[in-house]
């Protein structure tokens, strides 16, 4: 894993793009969990769980935390609609 964001850093310093180490994380599967990942020398920070295109991604490979997170965010949406369904200045009549 080192060697392909070494290569990635190389590569990409090459069209002028550059990494940018406080917004890097890296997730690791089926590897020895002791080796750090670094960036120019600096450790990359490992996470077991990260936000993807709306889910969440887990070293385990389960689902059932990005349900958990999507029933809260549609939870707090419906909490926040409340109001307005309940405004009597507002007509369902069209």
């Amino acid at each position: 894993m080192q060697a392909k964001v070494e290569n990635l850093n190389i590569n990409g310093k090459k069209t002028g793009l550059k990494i940018n180490l406080g917004k890097t994380e890296v997730m690791k599967w089926n590897v020895n969990p002791g080796i750090k990942v670094q960036l120019e020398r600096s450790d990359i920070e490992e996470v077991e769980t990260f936000g993807y295109l709306g889910a969440t991604v887990t070293t385990t490979g389960g689902v059932s935390e990005g349900i958990s997170v999507r029933l809260g965010k549609a939870q707090a949406v419906f909490c926040n609609l409340k109001n307005s369904w309940r405004n009597s200045q507002l007509s369902i009549n069209t």
